[in-house]
């Protein structure tokens, strides 16, 4: 029996081994690349210098009402010339033991005038913004309509300097619909 004992600590090793490698989940995330293009839905023509982020939020737990969103990083880009974007793959770390990270971005795009349809995937069954992905987007007409839009757009959760361009063009959409520009402030969300 005293043959078994010295095995003993090397399995209690791999037990925690195993048990931290299963729960690293929540420390290490990653996503891209991205990829996509934005054309004007009725010329077909590409709309350069539209500003696209993506931003993750994680969900943390242990408070009494259940987890709470928190945002986690965004990456932001402008389309070039033939209305393209790319984020490159990356790699980042939630250091926060009690939260979990949504695996799927949130994707927002702004272009003054514009908004977006839905996006077409080629193939069709693939992966949209990993498989070429292409966003028509739609020129509103109305006044009423571009109030609409605009007054839903900037995710409260992201902080403004996460999207200085996404910013910059909604504030040119404002003082084109007569609006003050949203001031810029720290920590997330826009007055």
């Amino acid at each position: 029996m005293s043959r078994w004992r010295r095995y003993i600590p090397w399995a209690i090793i791999a037990l925690v081994a195993v048990v931290v490698i299963s729960q690293v989940g929540w420390l290490l995330y990653t996503g891209g690349p991205y990829r996509g293009q934005l054309v004007d839905a009725e010329t077909r023509q590409p709309l350069e210098g539209a500003a696209v982020f993506f931003h993750w939020d994680r969900e943390v737990y242990g408070s009494p009402g259940g987890p709470v969103s928190k945002f986690l990083k965004a990456k932001e880009v402008l389309t070039d010339k033939e209305g393209r974007f790319y984020i490159p793959w990356f790699i980042g770390i939630s250091a926060h033991p009690f939260a979990i990270v949504r695996w799927q971005p949130s994707f927002n795009v702004m272009y003054p005038g514009y908004r977006p349809e839905r996006g077409e995937i080629t193939p069709r069954d693939g992966k949209a913004f990993r498989d070429p992905t292409v966003i028509p987007m739609r020129k509103m007409r109305t006044r009423k309509e571009r109030l609409d839009y605009i007054g839903g757009l900037a995710p409260s959760s992201v902080p403004n300097e996460a999207m200085p361009n996404f910013i910059r063009l909604m504030n040119m959409e404002r003082a084109a619909l007569g609006l003050k520009p949203v001031r810029v402030r720290s920590g997330g969300g826009s007055e």
